[in-house]
């Protein structure tokens, strides 16, 4: 009863002098009320207490007995809520009588041993305490979570108190001696903070979880974590987009409290985006607790993300499980890091590879299981994806595009391959695509996952300095846009991504941030120099300046020393590719104090659109309505960056300073790392009001270039230039003038073929290439490049520079000239100064007379040949071995089989290389397949080393083995079929273990390093 104060007390316990519940229970239901709670129920749970009272059963079996026998699972509060709390009701009571038994048994007993496991009673501080109305509820329904015997304040009896456990000597513990020195620095680290954190795991994941800028994580994703155990991303993923608060229940069976967590996470992980999206909240949680392991997380995110980016979408829960399989490998142990590659192969070949034991569907449950395919472009960056779900159901108002032409949800899904990750070449850049393939707008659809576009970090809102300057100079700071925002964000009014548009409508009312972040070490005031000594390109920059100030994009001149929060950056000015004409480059990664290095590149790196999904978008159509003619049209955006403002804190950091005459850059500028992201995501919204608003169906854009096609031949006349143009092309010029975007009419082209972002795209034909002038352009400058060099044969390194990025645009149409780079790539390997001359030696010239021979009559991606296909299309299938004493292949279809002596090794291959013979085997395969007639357009080769699968699927490597590269190139040219070189595990490959047979000398193999292959007759049994 109440004492006087008001408090609670306790009184001894006393053994129940009621034998049955019916009369313990004022709020019991009626025993006749058979409807709702039947008295054989009650009976049955009272011969449960009675066969414990009789020492028939253990305490934990009674109660579970209970708890089945009143199926409290089968009731709802919300649905049946008197029957409900009739039987929590009987629960708890029926639970108090075992205690009450249990406590009896025990005094009575003086069971010590009992005494000594219990743990010591909690004060009476930290007990939960039933409030004032709650009494019919016995005490013990209101217990904490850990199992203690209850001592009242009352009871002065001699009660035993609970003994301590003996000391552990850990001077016993063998595995101590070894210290962990041997490991890396950030092994150890982490080891360190691990065993502080599981001293006590509960205080410290209360302690973080309380801290403001947790990341928000429930608790057991932060036991997880602290303990550097792996993490389930599927409960991670479905935090994200929780709406229920904690999954966690209680439930409290006498003096046990249980916390259980839902077995089943409400969502799962299916693909990229949303394995990236859980990704980075749990990289978020790790850095907080162990913020030594960013460099090793991003390494190993840009893995997997490798990983899914080489694979099918049909193969992305083999990429999940891969990922689920290592952490959890290295959750386990104390010595490996997530990025020891080499350590985990097996794991590659077991989840990866199509014959592994854990790529099957019935070996392992992919972690997410399968869900929901998104449109939308998975760019492996920070920002890649909001918070906000995939498959949010926004109320819209927006029209729907034509079913023909619009994004089709109900294409095939895609066969499942045992490919592995190489069933889309590396070397190929993207130019390969499905047989059936589905239309995609990636920006647009983008748009509705993008994560928002940051602020001012507080660092920067609360410096006084910088905005002290600022308020005493406001004339030099300005907001300004062409774009109409009210417009722009009416249109926007349906999007279902607010996050985006709000900070994207906000940018353009009141500045952007290009994302950098606060150094401390970093300077007030920072002035670097910029050097500026050809005069044409002064005149350039000072005529640039006037017409920037002119536009109100510059401020007023000033001439007065920096003030503090100012930075002034240098200036360039460049030759536009293919053009006479400059153009103006900020240089912000200048400087040891340069503002791109305020911007981590994992902050940024969205995907544009590509000719390639133009491709893909071509092909959809053709396989819906056949070879009707289209329009290909482009457009393009005037000044594109330069309609972006940027946030006065950042104008700060944007002085021109041109012959120490001083201007405020208001705009965004070509050379800031953060701008291509901050005009993607405007566009990607431009985009989306296109193709749901103005119903321009299939709409792409890289950068300021806008492209698609129109199936309507009829050309439809714009009035404010006074020409015709494709309909869908018109519309999109009425959309940007309905929002302020400014157009030049010499931009806005259309034809049947049509040069767009570089590439030569012909609609009818169906192929990319590089449009004629640029090849003729490119064989011209590295003709130019070999007979320009001086009396010494040097060009400076800035020359080699651009002709090999010149030359690397070109191998997006023509990928099987890459091992001819490796050469020039070698020379200037270490060479940092722009000017300094490299001499051209006779491998570096004969590889660059060979690229100009090849793009002389260079031909281009003919996109309806160009097709990814599996083992199951192969013309021809060849499978190859090697050892450090023989080499071999074999193929199925023709029953013929090779093998010889190895060669001699290279001087410039490590000696016993079984890599280079393997490599050396394929190469002999294909020169061999390439003598057949007829000649298979699709050939199929399986390796079991893993090295020569990534040199062939990437056409990339050292020295040593790129003559093997070299060879195969001319082989492929030359023969003109289609070559993919796959994984096969070792045990499945047995040709290097059998001996060289003695045959007949029916085939012959040529290489300038390899002998006669002798050829087996399988048919002989």
């Amino acid at each position: 009863m109440p004492s006087a104060n008001g408090s609670r007390q306790s009184s001894p316990r006393q053994r129940s002098q009621t034998p049955t519940l019916l009369s313990r229970l004022s709020a019991a239901p009626n025993p006749g009320d058979t409807d709702t709670f039947q008295e054989e129920t009650v009976q049955a749970c009272e011969a449960i207490v009675s066969a414990f009272r009789k020492g028939r059963t253990a305490k934990s079996e009674a109660t579970l007995e209970i708890v089945q026998a009143l199926d409290l699972d089968s009731y709802s509060e919300t649905d049946d809520e008197d029957e409900y709390l009739k039987r929590k009701t009987a629960l708890t009571a029926f639970l108090d009588e075992l205690d009450d038994i249990h406590f009896e048994q025990t005094r009575d007993a003086g069971n010590a041993r009992f005494e000594a496991e219990q743990t010591p009673q909690a004060p009476e501080d930290e007990d939960e305490q039933p409030e004032d109305g709650n009494e019919d509820f016995p005490s013990t329904f209101f217990r904490s979570k850990r199992a203690r015997p209850v001592y009242d304040d009352g009871d002065d009896s001699a009660e035993p108190l609970p003994r301590k456990r003996k000391a552990v000597d850990e001077s016993l513990f063998p595995f101590l001696s070894d210290t962990g020195s041997t490991l890396c620095p950030e092994l150890q680290q982490t080891l360190i903070l691990k065993e502080n954190y599981t001293r006590d795991l509960s205080h410290c994941r209360q302690s973080i979880m309380s801290r403001p800028n947790a990341p928000g994580l429930p608790a057991n994703v932060w036991t997880s974590i602290l303990s550097n155990d792996y993490v389930d991303l599927n409960k991670v993923y479905s935090t994200i987009y929780s709406t229920t608060g904690d999954t966690k229940q209680s439930h409290q069976f006498g003096e046990f409290e249980i916390l259980t967590d839902n077995v089943k996470p409400s969502r799962t992980i299916s693909q990229h985006g949303h394995w990236v999206i859980a990704y980075t909240k749990y990289i978020a949680g790790v850095l907080f607790a162990y913020p030594h392991r960013a460099a090793e997380l991003r390494a190993y995110g840009e893995h997997i993300t490798n990983a899914f980016s080489a694979v099918d979408e049909s193969s992305h829960p083999k990429v999940i499980n891969y990922d689920k399989a290592i952490r959890s490998d290295v959750g386990r142990l104390n010595n490996v890091l997530l990025t020891d590659f080499s350590r985990l192969n097996h794991i590659y070949t077991m989840y990866i590879n199509g014959s592994g034991a854990g790529s099957s569907p019935s070996s392992s449950r992919s972690e997410g299981g399968r869900g929901k395919a998104s449109n939308a472009a998975t760019a492996a960056t920070s920002r890649a994806f909001s918070n906000e779900p995939e498959t949010a159901n926004t109320a819209t108002s927006v029209r729907t595009a034509p079913s023909e032409l619009m994004l089709n949800s109900s294409a095939p899904p895609r066969m499942k391959t045992p490919t592995g990750s190489f069933e889309r070449p590396r070397r190929f850049r993207g130019f390969l695509w499905h047989q059936r393939e589905s239309a995609v707008t990636p920006s647009a659809s983008a748009s509705e996952h993008l994560r928002p576009i940051p602020g001012p970090p507080s660092a920067a809102l609360n410096d006084s300095a910088a905005w002290t300057t600022i308020n005493s100079h406001p004339e030099l700071f300005s907001i300004t846009t062409p774009i109409d925002v009210d417009r722009f964000e009416h249109l926007l009014s349906s999007h279902p991504n607010r996050p985006l548009v709000d900070s994207v409508v906000h940018g353009l009312r009141h500045g952007f941030w290009p994302f950098a972040h606060d150094i401390p070490d970093a300077p007030d005031i920072w002035d670097e120099p910029s050097y500026t000594v050809d005069d044409d390109a002064r005149k350039f920059i000072a005529d640039y300046a006037q017409k920037e100030q002119d536009a109100g994009r510059y401020s007023e001149p000033f001439t007065f020393d920096l003030l503090p929060g100012m930075y002034s950056m240098p200036i360039h000015a460049v030759p536009k590719p293919n053009s006479d004409k400059l153009r103006l480059i900020n240089n912000h990664s200048a400087g040891p104090f340069a503002l791109n290095s305020f911007i981590n590149k994992s902050d940024v790196g969205m995907r544009p659109d590509n000719v390639q999904d133009l491709g893909r978008n071509l092909l959809h159509l053709r396989q819906k309505f056949g070879d009707i003619p289209v329009w290909l049209f482009k457009s393009d955006v005037s000044g594109a960056y330069r309609l972006i403002p940027m946030h006065p804190l950042w104008q700060l950091k944007q002085v021109i300073t041109i012959d120490n005459v001083r201007r405020i850059d208001h705009c965004m500028c070509f050379g800031s790392r953060g701008s291509p992201d901050i005009w993607e995501s405007f566009m990607s919204l431009v985009l989306w009001i296109a193709i749901h608003v103005k119903l321009i169906a299939l709409l792409l854009a890289y950068m300021d270039d806008a492209f698609s096609f129109d199936t309507n031949m009829t050309l439809v006349y714009y009035p404010r230039y006074k020409i015709c143009l494709p309909e869908k092309q018109v519309r999109l010029l009425l959309l940007w003038d309905e929002l302020g975007i400014p157009h030049d009419p010499a931009k806005q082209l259309f034809g049947r073929s049509l040069t767009i972002i570089g590439y030569h795209v012909d609609a009818f034909s169906m192929t990319i290439s590089l449009p004629n002038e640029s090849s003729i352009a490119l064989v011209s400058a590295i003709r130019t490049f070999i007979d320009g060099a001086n009396t010494h044969r040097r060009q400076p390194l800035k020359a080699w520079q651009r002709l090999i990025g010149w030359i690397n645009w070109g191998l997006n149409v023509q990928p099987l000239l890459r091992p001819a780079l490796q050469s020039l790539y070698a020379k200037i390997q270490g060479k940092s100064h722009p000017h300094a001359g490299i001499a051209l030696n006779r491998s570096v010239r004969r590889d660059l007379e060979w690229i100009a021979a090849i793009f002389q009559r260079h031909t281009g991606v003919h996109v309806l040949r160009s097709r990814i296909w599996s083992p199951t299309d192969a013309d021809l299938t060849i499978f190859c071995d090697a050892s450090l004493s023989g080499m071999g292949f074999w193929s199925p279809q023709t029953k013929s089989a090779f093998c010889c002596d190895c060669p001699d090794i290279p001087d410039d291959v490590p000696a016993e290389c079984i890599f280079w013979y393997e490599a050396l085997t394929v190469l002999s395969a294909l020169s061999w397949a390439s003598s057949l007639r007829p000649t298979p357009k699709r050939l199929a080769i399986f390796s079991d080393n893993m090295n020569t699968v990534q040199i062939f699927d990437s056409f990339r490597a050292s020295t040593g083995y790129n003559t093997i590269l070299l060879s195969a190139c001319d082989i492929l040219i030359n023969s003109d079929f289609d070559l993919r070189v796959w994984h096969i595990p070792g045990a499945t490959n047995t040709i290097a273990d059998a001996d060289a047979p003695d045959g007949l000398l029916n085939a012959e193999v040529t290489h300038p390093t390899m002998g006669v292959l002798q050829e087996e007759d399988t048919t002989q049994g």
